[in-house]
């Protein structure tokens, strides 16, 4: 199962050898790894532009009964 970032570089027709990473399990703080990930690869002179996309997936919750109303 391909992560958010296949289908993103689908969708926007970006190039086959783009780097990407799907950082996952970060909850609502994602974005801060996710602007550090990028921070560090323009610092280190691989890219010369990044794309940053944070999503929050809510139906990765996790229940601890059987009423997801709770």
């Amino acid at each position: 199962m391909p992560g958010l970032s296949g289908y993103a570089i689908e969708q926007l027709g970006l190039r086959n050898d783009v780097l990407a990473f799907d950082l996952v399990g970060q909850g609502c703080a994602g974005a801060l790894p996710n602007w550090q990930l990028a921070d560090a690869l323009l610092a280190s002179g691989r890219c010369d532009h990044v794309l940053s996309i944070c999503v929050e997936v809510c139906s990765a919750a996790m229940y601890l009964n059987d009423d997801p109303a709770c």
